[in-house]
């Protein structure tokens, strides 16, 4: 043996000695299969015993694997082929099954005839162990991922349905109080009892809101629908909303605010403002002022809501904008509240680019926000105000399934003066919608027969021309589009906000 063969031989013993790695050598005419050492302690086979018929590799390899070894050999010859491979798993002695993968280089004589095979065999279960550990962990976490999905989906239906269930009753207190307070009643018990009912309305109006703005907030469903504003007009408007409706005294809000502009979506930037002023006003003593401030810094406008109340504990300023986070309540729960207010003025602060954070100490707590500051607009001619249209009877159709919130809408637009008619299901509203021409159309989305969106696209497929406002006990993002989408010209979530409904009216 040369030098250069017995280097060869020293390093294919070397690169076998860990029994990962063997191959061997195969006369077809003389049915000799010489195993290497490696090979041989891959299938833990006696060193002596390094020379056998084929029938001797066959017979250390489990039926499956020599089944496939068999059938690859056989087809590979069959065809002439120059190379083959095979992967099988093998049944080790100790019952352990290991991956193994082979290349075998077949020689044939010049009658085509196989005359020599040539064979490596490598142990891969590790390889292979690490690959299907590998496809586990990803079915696991799509599985994980699938089931997060479908339970977010549930979560968005049940608040979904819930807000469904609740508006419609909610819809049909609401108007029906206010055809009750117009009708002049002069019984201060009954009175009483309106404002009473009135204000829980509004209260439930109010946390099915927020309800639903959160989840469309953490789903990304909400819409934004930014415009330059001032900010310190925001900041205005938001406190004498409060003031009128009684909910911070007059004078205890300071607000210290010079001229920024911002672009912002004005009724959800109030929402923010709302929530963080009710919470000063609600954990601060009656005297104690509540600041409000704005400035401009690095590029950013920064407002803060200061109030002198007892602070917010170390472990609850930590999680105070967390779904749910509501600190230490007493048992009458007088603050009361969902625990989603905070989380929502995160969202809302997020989904203009912006950012805010909380600050406590035994003096009081500090709420900033933080939004990107916008250039001032350049402005033309005119005073830029719209001139409000003017108020004017129109013939009104209501298509509603449910008795109350029906009654209790045509009586309020009864009472504003309009000439209202009623159906109580899609194929009548449709019918009546297209003989009567009516102005304006209200059509509730959850019709039975033929719901609100089909209703709608029949009635533009007809010819309707009249304002149509679509009417939702569902008040979801996707609704609002599939609304519009339909041939709606504007959706309402119930229960119905009069005086908007009053406005889409009065642009026709």
């Amino acid at each position: 043996m040369t030098p250069d063969c017995l280097t060869e031989h020293r390093l294919l013993d070397l690169a076998q000695a860990d029994g990962s790695f063997g191959y061997f050598t195969y006369q077809f005419d003389t049915d000799c299969l010489r195993w290497s050492a490696g090979l041989a302690q891959l299938f833990s086979r006696p060193a002596e015993r390094l020379q056998t018929p084929i029938a001797g590799w066959l017979a250390a390899l489990d039926p499956e694997t020599r089944n496939i070894f068999r059938e690859s050999l056989e087809a590979a010859v069959a065809r002439r082929a120059a190379t083959m491979a095979w992967s099988a798993r093998h049944a080790a002695p100790g019952g352990r099954k290991r991956w193994l993968d082979g290349r075998v280089s077949l020689h044939y004589d010049e009658a085509a005839r196989p005359h020599e095979m040539v064979g490596v065999v490598y142990d891969t279960t590790e390889r292979h162990e690490t690959r299907l550990m590998q496809e586990v962990l990803v079915e696991g976490e799509r599985v994980a991922r699938a089931r997060a999905e479908a339970a977010h989906r549930a979560h968005d239906q049940i608040l979904s349905m819930l807000g469904h269930e609740l508006r419609n009753p909610l819809s049909a207190i609401s108007a029906g109080v206010e055809v009750l307070q117009r009708r002049g009643d002069d019984d201060p018990i009954a009175r009483e009892a309106q404002e009473i009912i009135a204000r829980q309305t509004l209260h439930l109006g109010h946390m099915m809101a927020e309800m639903l703005d959160v989840t469309g907030a953490m789903s990304g469903k909400l819409r934004l629908e930014k415009e330059l504003a001032l900010m310190g007009s925001v900041l205005e408007q938001t406190v004498r909303k409060l003031e009128r409706s009684g909910r911070a005294p007059e004078g205890r809000i300071v607000l210290d605010i010079p001229t920024l502009w911002v672009e912002i979506d004005v009724a959800r930037m109030e929402q923010v403002v709302t929530h963080l002023l009710v919470n000063a006003i609600t954990y601060t003593p009656d005297e104690s002022p509540i600041e409000v401030q704005a400035r401009q810094e690095a590029g950013q406008v920064v407002v803060t809501v200061v109030d002198h109340g007892p602070g917010i504990a170390p472990e609850v300023l930590e999680h105070v904008f967390d779904l749910f986070a509501q600190g230490q309540r007493p048992l009458d729960r007088r603050a009361g509240g969902l625990g989603i207010g905070l989380t929502l003025v995160k969202r809302l602060v997020e989904l203009h680019g912006g950012t805010v954070r909380a600050t406590s100490s035994r003096e009081g707590s500090c709420f900033e926000i933080r939004l990107p500051v916008a250039e001032a607009p350049v402005h033309s001619g005119g005073n830029g105000s719209h001139a409000r249209a003017a108020d004017r009877a129109l013939r009104v159709l209501v298509i509603e399934d449910n008795d109350d919130a029906r009654f209790a809408l045509c009586s309020l637009l009864q009472l504003d003066g309009h000439a209202v008619t009623w159906a109580d299901d899609g194929p009548s509203g449709l019918e009546k919608l297209v003989e009567q021409r009516p102005e304006v159309a209200i059509v509730d989305i959850g019709l039975p027969r033929l719901d609100g969106f089909e209703l709608a696209l029949r009635a533009r497929a007809a010819g309707f021309p009249g304002l149509m406002i679509a009417v939702s006990g569902y008040g979801m993002l996707q609704d609002a589009r599939r609304a519009m989408g339909s041939g709606f010209d504007a959706h309402m979530p119930k229960p119905l906000d009069a005086a908007k409904l009053r406005r889409l009216m009065l642009s026709k």
